[in-house]
């Protein structure tokens, strides 16, 4: 369990198995934030290899009809400490629109290995214009390419690729996503579980509980 985690709750398993009434080893105190601190590492996994499944989550927002939106996004950074994610995008996308508006995210992780489920809800903000441009020049010219595409992004086009790379500045924008609750499913053969984390502003996990899968 992480420094910043809150205490163990009181209440869950004793090392007793399979007594009727009783919580198994893997259903206590020990086994939720394992769960939690096995998340964690699988989203800093995904900030470094490529081939990671936490590396491609869904975010899901809201756009000004108040209709909902999801799309496949690639998850960049993770800042543990912070309880902080972060993703890359061409600013002038919609999604860049739809998070300034209202800050109001979801994002959706899982691993079919594993089978274990992250369901984040989160408050976005587009990072700051100085750390922006820090990220943006640190990227190569391949990557900084992508973010050159003329014209913006979902504008009509005559044909599948009457696009162009512009030598224009880069539209980028980097948007930091801070973790308000994280609902973690495992699809365990032996037991599904389900568990709830809340957070605090301080990125710390303050709470977290087993529910019904």
């Amino acid at each position: 369990m992480a420094a910043t985690d809150p205490p163990l709750p009181v209440g869950f398993g004793d090392g007793a198995a399979d007594a009727p009434g009783e919580t198994r080893a893997d259903e206590g105190s020990e086994a939720l934030w394992a769960l939690l601190e096995q998340i964690r590492g699988l989203w800093a996994r995904a900030t470094k290899d490529r081939r990671a499944p936490y590396r491609t989550p869904v975010l899901a927002t809201v756009d000004a009809a108040g209709r909902p939106q999801a799309r496949t996004v690639v998850l960049r950074g993770f800042d543990a400490g912070a309880g902080r994610l972060q993703i890359h995008s061409d600013s002038r996308a919609g999604k860049v629109t739809e998070l300034a508006a209202s800050g109001a995210a979801a994002l959706l992780f899982w691993d079919p290995k594993r089978r274990v489920q992250a369901r984040v809800t989160a408050r976005a903000t587009l990072t700051p214009p100085a750390e922006n441009a820090r990220i943006a020049g640190g990227l190569s010219s391949q990557a900084g390419a992508a973010y050159r595409i003329e014209p913006a992004p979902g504008a009509p086009l005559h044909s599948a690729r009457a696009y162009r790379t512009s030598g224009a500045a880069l539209s980028f924008q980097a948007i930091d996503f801070e973790i308000v609750e994280l609902e973690a499913l495992s699809l365990d053969p032996e037991g599904h579980r389900r568990a709830v984390f809340t957070f605090g502003a301080n990125g710390a996990a303050e709470s977290g509980a087993w529910r019904a899968p």
